[in-house]
């Protein structure tokens, strides 16, 4: 009896598995790494697909960020495309988007180009950018 029942819930939990489930992907299996060495209360996570020099010179880079206490899912986090000026220290953000679980989400819009103040989320997020693009 014990090996019939065993044999039933593998199945059914092969079948599961077949048809695939409603599992959501992790960060890593949607292409985002995390930036490392950024302190506080934001986790940065980036695409290094995404990782290149844009037409002025600077370089753009898809950014997530949320809170770095946000185990329940609702707190908003924000994806967006920033663009770092490694040589003048500024980054400006030209697109992205706020997502909170249940609202709809909401259009970020372009900012100009800010200089960032040494020791900052946004300073530590440019220097590791930069740091990137010049790997071989």
């Amino acid at each position: 009896m014990i090996w019939k029942t065993s044999l039933v819930v593998t199945a059914l939990v092969g079948t599961l598995v077949s048809f695939g489930t409603a599992r959501s992907e992790t960060l890593e299996e949607q292409g985002w790494k995390p930036v490392p060495n950024i302190s506080g209360d934001t986790l940065f996570h980036y695409k290094p697909k995404t990782l290149k020099p844009t037409s002025d010179g600077s370089i753009g880079v898809w950014i997530r960020r949320e809170p770095a206490m946000n185990k329940l899912g609702l707190d908003p986090v924000m994806v967006s495309f920033d663009e770092y000026d490694c040589k003048n220290q500024k980054v400006r953000r030209t697109a992205g988007k706020v997502y909170q679980k249940g609202f709809d989400p909401q259009d970020v819009q372009p900012e100009p180009w800010t200089e960032l103040k040494k020791g900052s989320n946004n300073a530590d997020v440019l220097e590791f950018v930069c740091r990137e693009v010049k790997k071989p």
